[in-house]
């Protein structure tokens, strides 16, 4: 005999992972948690939605941890030039020179592009003016 699974409802499972439940929700619509509808009586056409509790749990011991295959995370760092400096100046202080020597080079690289975008809008500019 299969005993059934413990189910909980999205609110619980937002108080238990720590998140709102508008994020709860996001991740059932993203496919991140799955969900089980059950009728909310006997005889009731309304269903709610719910979650089974080990789901959580499992999803919980996954936060903090990267989903990319090499386990790296990926950041995104908004920031002026001296910003910048001043990031690289502290990984280089604390050995961590190789990560410092990559801050900033995704911003010389879509520099680079926007660069050379303007060039060739000029170059077409200059034929179709000529044709």
């Amino acid at each position: 005999m299969t005993t059934e699974p413990e189910l909980i409802s999205l609110d619980e499972a937002a108080k238990r992972l720590g998140f709102t439940k508008l994020y709860v929700r996001t991740l059932v619509r993203r496919g991140k948690l799955k969900t089980k509808k059950v009728p909310l009586g006997p005889a009731s056409q309304v269903w709610k939605h719910m979650i089974v509790a080990s789901d959580v749990a499992n999803f919980g011991k996954r936060r903090g941890k990267s989903s990319r295959p090499d386990g790296r995370f990926k950041w995104i760092l908004y920031a002026s030039k001296e910003e910048l400096d001043t990031v690289k100046e502290l990984f280089r202080a604390n050995e961590l020179g190789e990560l410092a020597d990559l801050i900033g080079r995704q911003a010389q690289t879509s520099a680079y592009k926007r660069r050379k975008a303007k060039q060739v809008a000029k170059i077409l500019e200059g034929k179709n003016a000529s044709n």
